[in-house]
């Protein structure tokens, strides 16, 4: 799998943000990754779950656009938001949400942060 995110390919969500600032955090149960394929193909063994969606899903470059999308796909992890809230800058989680108040994900992301 490609993982040149400038072409929207490569590790999505948690599996994401844990890489790109290097975490060290006990991976999330469902990791994801938006890949080239045409179908969406889900691998689950021993207790954790590897899904990979089409091109379409790339939630976008930013940080806050794959911690949407972890809540979206990846479900809520509140030691993983913990460790990640403490890397995201509060400004750009603020901006991010203002930019769409009413979606239930960004709400929950800001209730989440409190």
């Amino acid at each position: 799998m490609a993982t040149g995110h400038s072409t929207g390919s490569g590790p999505a969500g948690y599996a994401r943000l844990i890489t790109r600032h290097g975490l060290n955090a006990v991976p999330n149960w469902h990791a994801s990754a938006v890949g080239p394929g045409g179908c969406r193909r889900e691998v689950a063994a021993d207790g954790s779950v590897f899904e990979t969606y089409t091109a379409a899903y790339w939630p976008g470059e930013s940080d806050y656009d794959h911690l949407e999308f972890a809540l979206k796909y990846d479900g809520t992890n509140l030691a993983l938001l913990s460790e990640i809230f403490k890397v995201l800058e509060a400004e750009g989680l603020q901006a991010f949400i203002e930019a769409a108040p009413y979606g239930k994900y960004r709400r929950r992301l800001w209730f989440l942060y409190e």
